[in-house]
């Protein structure tokens, strides 16, 4: 395909933005879980681009742009924790979190000719660039979400992602949730506690008996066992930023 006069057909085509609302959940307010108390702590500590978490994701052929807008409404609509934002004031730390009723977040989408390099490895650099800057935890969609798009056709999502909502694990069952929302299959109910329902069993009695017992045998792990931590050569497959530390 000839490019116009001038036309660097390496490079993607102005960027867009589409808002894509979403509806119907449940409005609810409630305590932090221990893992979001303790990524939060991080989060708010650490280097953005340490932190944040990010992940490319192939969009199958056939799909176009409104079939992926639609899954990741759907998934929006099924996970509070998509939907949770954590309220404070400058300079304190969140102590609640709220998950919204309805609300809306946007996906950028990124148009190319052609892309300068393997599509894949043009997704991955979309995605590690969108770790950069800290979540807004107050009011910030968890997702920051690009559509690569080959002439209008999509190709790969690449996002990054607040640690405070998701891990890699659950990158991984998004993922996998977004490619069977486009191959037309229906999601079971999800297999895991929303946030506010195990904070709610963390503070219940059975809950701080394990915690309890956590701690004391963490506690003893830590009194107990050897401590050496070194630096070796960055691990295999490190992309020159992130270097390998053993604790023993």
């Amino acid at each position: 395909m000839n490019s116009a006069a001038g036309e660097d057909p390496m490079e993607p085509h102005p960027p867009r933005t589409v808002t894509v609302s979403y509806a119907g959940g449940d409005e609810r307010r409630g305590p932090l879980t221990m893992g979001q108390a303790n990524m939060i702590r991080c989060i708010l500590r650490d280097d953005p681009e340490h932190i944040n978490n990010h992940d490319v994701w192939t969009v199958p052929p056939g799909a176009d742009e409104d079939d992926v807008v639609d899954a990741l409404r759907t998934l929006a609509e099924r996970h509070e924790g998509l939907r949770t934002t954590f309220p404070h004031a400058p300079g304190t730390a969140p102590v609640e979190q709220v998950v919204a009723g309805e609300g809306a977040f946007t996906v950028t989408v990124l148009d190319h000719a052609e892309f300068p390099e393997e599509s894949a490895r043009s997704a991955e650099s979309a995605a590690r660039a969108a770790r950069a800057g800290r979540f807004a935890l107050d009011r910030e969609f968890p997702l920051r979400i690009s559509l690569l798009t080959l002439r209008g056709v999509p190709v790969h999502i690449a996002l990054a992602s607040s640690h405070a909502v998701t891990d890699g694990s659950a990158l991984a069952v998004l993922r996998e949730e977004f490619h069977a929302l486009l191959a037309g299959g229906e999601l079971p109910a999800p297999a895991a506690l929303a946030p506010l329902d195990l904070a709610a069993e963390e503070a219940s009695p059975t809950g701080k008996r394990k915690s309890e017992a956590s701690l004391r045998y963490w506690e003893r792990i830590i009194r107990t066992e050897p401590q050496e931590m070194f630096a070796e050569p960055r691990a295999a497959g490190a992309d020159g930023r992130a270097r390998q530390l053993t604790l023993r």
